[in-house]
This record gives structure tokens, sequence and C-alpha cells, in this order.
């Protein structure tokens, strides 16, 4: 007699381990893979925030430089002390502020020359200016001075590479800028692509197994039906059996 066809415990137990292991599994990645690129994003940003800071910088320390212009001129003019006034509050300032900018840009070695060249223009600058403010209070000829153009021609300098610095890094600001909206795409564009792909790769095999699991099923009822019915006929054929034996004893 045959006997129903079972379904191996084992081979379920794999089964169903699968379909949830594998959304888990997906799940975890997707994660790490989605935070990997909030952190390249966030890098990214933080290099424009450090472009912006550069910049603020850099803007403020020309600033303090014009503002040294401004007082001695305006000293050279009047003769007036109090003109000065500019020009004392900027100078204890420049070299702190110099050291700061430098600090920003040492990862980018051609903005780092420009500061030492802006630096070294600075302190040249600053060594006329106390020359010439010497020359005012002594009653000296100092419009012969600032008419050799020295001074000029260390302004000049100073601007031009104030500007050139100015300009590199809004470029820089711009190409990393460039790069945060490129990496915010990729981020979207991957998460998602990664979603989908797995999503349908768990869906298609987890409906494969789920399918040959139920035509199991479906075999092993098919089997437990047949084989009910050949043991309902046999307990008929039995009853029967019984029944004419019992009549031929009768008629015996």
């Amino acid at each position: 007699m045959k006997t129903p066809t079972a379904i191996d415990p084992d081979d379920f137990d794999r089964q169903l381990s699968r379909n949830l292991k594998w959304p888990l599994l997906g799940g975890v990645i997707g994660a790490l893979v989605f935070v990997s690129l909030i952190v390249f994003l966030l890098f990214t940003i933080s290099r424009v925030e450090q472009s912006d800071r550069v910049t603020r910088s850099a803007s403020e320390l020309q600033g303090r430089s014009i503002d040294m212009e401004t007082g001695l001129r305006g000293f050279l003019i009047t003769g007036d002390e109090s003109s000065l006034e500019p020009y004392h509050r900027a100078l204890p300032r420049i070299k702190s502020d110099t050291a700061a900018l430098r600090e920003l840009v040492l990862d980018n070695r051609q903005q780092a020359q420009r500061v030492e060249r802006i630096a070294a223009l600075q302190e040249a600058w600053n060594g006329f200016a106390e020359d010439l403010i010497a020359l005012r209070r002594a009653g000296g000829n100092y419009p012969q001075a600032v008419r050799q153009g020295r001074g000029k021609q260390l302004r000049d300098d100073m601007r031009a590479e104030f500007t050139a610095f100015m300009d590199t890094e809004e470029g820089l600001r711009y190409q990393r800028n460039e790069e945060v909206n490129r990496t915010a795409w990729l981020v979207v564009a991957v998460f998602l692509l990664f979603t989908l792909v797995f999503t349908g790769m768990v869906a298609y095999f987890g409906r494969r197994q789920l399918v040959r699991l139920s035509n199991s099923y479906d075999a092993v009822l098919r089997d437990q039906a047949a084989h009910a019915e050949r043991l309902a006929q046999q307990a008929w054929l039995r009853s029967a059996q019984t029944e004419l034996v019992g009549e031929l004893v009768g008629e015996l």
C-alpha cells in the first residue's frame, strides 16, 4: 500500500527562514548604503561651508587692510592723530586674521601660498606706513615719499592677490556646490534603484519558493485524498467479504 507523500520539515524551515532573513538583510544593507551616501553628502556640504568661511575670513582681512589705508590717508591729509584710529584698531588684528585664514586653507597649497604673499605684502606696507606716520609727525617731506609710489605698488599687489584669492575660492565653491547637487541626486537614484532591485528580487524568489511549497502541499493533499479513497474502498471490500462469509456460513 502506497503511503502519502510528506513535506520535508527541514526544507520548509529553510524556505521560511530565507523569506524572513532576506528582507531583513536587504533592509540592513539599504540602511548602510543610505547612511554612507548621506555621510558623503554631509562631507561635500561641509566643503561648501568651508569655502564660505574662507571667503568671509579673506573679506574681513581685506577690510582691515583697507581700514589701515584709510586711517593713514586721513592722517597724512589732516595731520590729526584721531584720523589714525582705524589704523590702530585694525593693526593688532591683522596678524591674527591672517593666521586664521592660513589655517582655513592649509589643504589648498595654491591658496596657502597666496595668503603668505598677502601677509608679506601687508608686512611691507605696515613698515612703509610707519615710516610715513613718523615722517608726517616730524614735519618731513612725506609727499615726496608718497609720490615715489612704493605704497601704491604694495597696495596694488595686495589687491591683485586678494582678487585672485577670492576668484579661486568662488570657483571652488561653485564646483563644490555642483558636487553637492550631483551627490544629492546620486543618493536618491542609488537608494531608489537598490530598493527596487532588491525588493523585486526578494519578491520574485519568495514567490517562486511559495509556489513550489504550495505545489508540494497540493501534491500531499491529492495523495492523502487518494489514500483515503483507497482505504474506504478496502474497508467496503472487507465489509462485503465479512457479510458474504456470514451468509455462506448461514447457508451451510
